[in-house]
C-alpha cells in the first residue's frame, strides 16, 4: 500500500504520514466517534475505512479494498449511458411515425 512494506516498530503516526486515512483518524479521534470513509490510496486504489474505538483495546481500523466494485459500477454508468443513447434515435423515430 505504501513504500516501505516493513511497518514493525514504526508509529502508525510515521506509517500513515500524508495519507487520507491519518486525516480521518485524527477527526475521529478529535471528534470521539467512530468513523466510516472512502480513502483513495497514493497507488490509487479504493477503501472502505471504518475507525471504532473500543475503551479496552484502543482505535481499530479495518479497510475493505473496493476498488473492483468502483470499477463495475462505473462500467455500469458507461452501459447504461450508451444503452440510452443508442437507443433514443429508434425511439424517436417510432414515436414520431405513432404521432403521423
Amino acid at each position: 500500500m505504501y513504500p516501505n512494506d516493513n511497518y514493525v516498530g514504526q508509529l502508525a503516526l510515521q506509517v500513515l504520514e500524508g495519507t487520507q486515512l491519518l486525516d480521518v483518524y485524527r477527526r475521529a479521534k478529535q471528534l470521539g466517534e467512530n468513523m466510516t470513509r472512502e480513502i483513495v490510496t497514493p497507488n490509487e486504489r479504493i477503501f472502505y475505512a471504518n475507525l471504532r474505538f473500543f475503551p479496552e483495546i484502543g482505535w481499530i481500523v479495518v479497510m475493505h479494498d473496493i476498488t473492483p466494485f468502483k470499477e463495475m459500477d462505473k462500467l455500469k454508468s458507461e452501459l447504461v449511458a450508451t444503452v440510452s443513447h443508442d437507443l433514443k434515435q429508434p425511439l424517436s423515430v417510432m414515436n414520431g411515425i405513432s404521432n403521423l
